[in-house]
């Protein structure tokens, strides 16, 4: 994912910012370009980092336990809504932390990323 979204802006941007600012081509790569490659990895990384469900099957899997275990063994299976309830506001929570901590990662990657 990040070889294809560099080697199109590794061209554009080698040929518009290495001679008009006097700095090497790895300079260019590593300052503009490959912050700008990141931005697509950020965004699955952060999707995958607030996603939980994939988590439970896991747990499921390899008998470890857990939140998803929890949640839906303990509060689904035997009807506890304060464990639901608890389990939910982590989930969602992580969820929310998880997408500020990407918003906060793109501001960071591309400084013409506003905040409206």
């Amino acid at each position: 994912m990040v070889r294809s979204s560099v080697i199109g802006g590794i061209e554009r941007r080698l040929r518009a910012h290495c001679p008009r600012k006097g700095l090497s081509e790895r300079q260019v790569v590593y300052k503009h370009v490959l912050k700008n490659g990141l931005i697509p990895v950020v965004t699955v990384l952060g999707l995958q980092l607030g996603c939980y469900w994939p988590r439970i099957i896991t747990e499921k899997i390899f008998g470890w336990p857990g939140l998803g275990l929890l949640l839906v063994e303990d509060g689904i299976g035997k009807r506890d809504y304060s464990v639901v309830q608890g389990c939910v506001l982590t989930i969602s929570t992580t969820y929310i932390l998880a997408n500020t901590l990407t918003d906060v990662v793109y501001r960071w990657l591309d400084p013409r990323i506003r905040v409206s």
